[in-house]
């Protein structure tokens, strides 16, 4: 339906194994390359095995991403990295608390694996309505 009456395009800058720096440094050049509405800022499990995990420079690092993509305009949404970390959970937890910092902080949309279609929408909405931009209700059962 977004395509039938805007321009969609997709932009995977992703690799495997990268860590908060590589995403500062190299991913977030090419998204904002890109002009995105909508970015998907996933866990950087690339960090999560380090034997140097710092978590003030992980923060940081994401800090500056969401600070510049929400300043273009994107919608930024991050999801709990909880259950894919068995191995490290303790920093799963610290880690899933950095996203929620920046929900709070940004405004981005931070999902739970749990989260309904419709729970989605809502804080997609919130998102957006936040940028002073409004989306058209969905007939969405609740």
């Amino acid at each position: 339906m977004m395509a039938a009456v805007h321009d969609v395009s997709w932009c995977d800058a992703s690799t495997a194994g990268a860590t908060a720096y590589d995403v500062r440094r190299v991913q977030l050049r090419v998204a904002v390359a890109h002009r995105p509405h909508v970015v998907a800022m996933d866990a950087v499990l690339g960090d999560l095995g380090r034997r140097d995990w710092d978590l003030s420079e992980i923060r940081s690092h994401l800090t500056h991403c969401a600070w510049v993509l929400t300043r273009r305009g994107a919608v930024l949404l991050t999801t709990s990295v909880g259950r894919r970390a068995r191995w490290h959970r303790s920093r799963a937890e610290q880690l899933d608390a950095v996203y929620e910092e920046l929900a709070q902080r940004f405004g981005t949309i931070h999902l739970d694996h749990a989260s309904s279609a419709a729970g989605l929408a809502d804080q997609f909405a919130a998102a957006l309505t936040g940028r002073g931009l409004e989306l058209p209700r969905a007939p969405f059962p609740r």
